[in-house]
């Protein structure tokens, strides 16, 4: 029974051999500096990086600290951010204040006087039957300045009795025909026992004129406006940006097509044909690599992606290129470009290519010391990255990550050739098996060996038995 467990625990031995990585078995390695507490770092992979892998999920990606131990990590893509930028605008304040008994806030003697901007300078309210008080009508504002956006009023209005004060909100581009923009808009100010409600503010849907115009519901009891302001809320996408190979020129082409052969697992997200000849156009197909359908090169063997018109044409405003084409495809070994032999091809230089795409971010926990490593491209390995919800407790997507930033060092190599590298990552996976099989051949033996063992014990009682009688 010892030897059983002997045994048993050499094989556990032999599979956590064969399951342990070291930074050595990776053909790539680059230092992970962080100079910022903690726990958690990330850093933007560079596109040098995904020329080196062999998944196109970055499963063959670790972290290692100082110990050589892995430690946990998680890859998000960066995506677009959709921020709000907030201005406020001060307005020009024009009084609709009259001796008119019978005034008519849209019958106004309008005198505009213009500036070199062409704001408004000056409105006068039209003369009647006089009455012994003004009467303050309401306001018309100037927001000729106020840029597009979804727009707020506020009103600074001095202390009144009076708590709510209601009135209409109109627009107009040019002073003699108004749009209703609130009818029912409100000033709330409320008091009482040291306790304040207050509103000063009115929201309303859809754009606005030149102009904007108040008018009190009871002109009477109107409060005196100290200041008008437009708040503009302008929303901005900010796009994740691009990264692009290097311009990659054809491995080997025929009558009307282009083969390239990819370094790494790049993602196709974008596709750019650069022309070399001037005035080319041509309609192309895109087309990838399907290893899955080799025994049907007939039919299958490049499955069609996308079609476009590439073309680079001298125009009088400047030279005019075909837009990039989006894919959003996985990563492959080699794409085809077909050519419709009906445009008379692309002349005699072929056309290079472009892959683009928004990098990963790695995400990691600065579990150990550092210095910390990132190694990637070794053979016969699984991805072991984390969601980034369990990696990062309380992790939102509309939230900015909360993780100090680590800079990527110089590549360096386990030795001086690629192909040796991956060599030898072949070698060490293969051990790793020898090892595991032979381990459980030792406990195949070793149990084979006590039930024999048993089964003679068992054989020998009754038999000395008998012979006792």
């Amino acid at each position: 029974m010892k030897k059983t467990i002997l045994v048993a625990a050499c094989f556990a031995a032999c599979l956590a051999h064969a399951d342990s990585l070291q930074p050595s078995n990776f053909a790539y390695r680059a230092p992970l500096v962080v100079s910022e507490p903690g726990p958690f770092h990330q850093a933007v992979l560079p596109i040098e990086l995904y020329q080196g892998l062999q998944r196109a999920d970055l499963g063959d990606l670790r972290v290692f600290n100082a110990k050589g131990e892995v430690v946990p990590h998680a890859l998000i893509k960066q995506e677009e951010m959709e921020t709000e930028r907030i201005t406020e605008t001060p307005l020009t304040m024009f009084p609709l204040t009259d001796t008119s008994a019978d005034s008519n806030p849209d019958e106004l003697a309008v005198q505009v006087r213009r500036s070199s901007d062409g704001t408004l300078i000056s409105i006068q309210g039209k003369t009647g039957n006089r009455s012994t008080t003004a009467i303050n009508r309401g306001l018309i504002l100037d927001a000729s300045k106020v840029k597009a956006g979804e727009h707020a009023l506020k009103l600074e209005t001095a202390a009144s009795a009076v708590p709510f004060q209601g009135f209409t909100l109109e627009t107009s581009d040019d002073l003699l025909q108004w749009r209703m923009l609130k009818q029912d808009a409100q000033l709330v100010h409320l008091e009482h026992e040291g306790q304040r409600i207050s509103n000063d503010t009115v929201e309303w849907q859809g754009g606005m004129g030149k102009y904007l115009r108040i008018l009190w519901h009871r002109p009477e009891q109107a409060p005196a406006v100290k200041a008008a302001v437009i708040k503009t809320t302008q929303a901005s996408i900010n796009r994740a940006p691009l990264v692009w190979s290097a311009a990659m020129a054809p491995s080997k082409s025929g009558d009307g097509w282009y083969d390239y052969t990819l370094p790494g697992k790049m993602p196709m997200e974008k596709l750019r044909i650069n022309l070399p000849q001037l005035n080319t156009l041509a309609p192309v197909q895109v087309q990838r690599h399907e290893v899955g359908y080799k025994h049907m090169e007939h039919k299958g063997w490049w499955y069609t992606m996308a079609q476009t018109v590439a073309y680079r044409l001298k125009t009088p405003d400047g030279e005019a290129r075909s837009a990039d084409l989006t894919l959003n495809a996985a990563a492959t070994n080699r794409l085809r470009l077909s050519v419709d032999p009906r445009s008379g091809g692309l002349g005699g230089t072929p056309p290079s290519i472009q892959i683009g795409f928004v990098p990963h971010i790695l995400v990691f926990l600065a579990r150990g010391d550092a210095p910390y490593t990132l190694g990637w491209s070794a053979d016969h390995i699984n991805s072991s990255a984390l969601s980034i919800f369990t990696l990062v407790p309380g992790y939102r997507n509309d939230r900015k990550l909360t993780a100090g930033i680590a800079q990527l060092g110089p590549f360096g190599t386990t030795s001086s050739a690629p192909a040796s590298m991956q060599q030898q990552g072949k070698e060490l996976s293969k051990g790793a098996l020898w090892a595991v099989l032979i381990g459980g051949l030792l406990v195949l033996g070793a149990m084979a060996w006590m039930l024999l063992k048993q089964m003679k014990q068992s054989g020998k009682a009754p038999a000395s038995a008998d012979d006792g009688s």
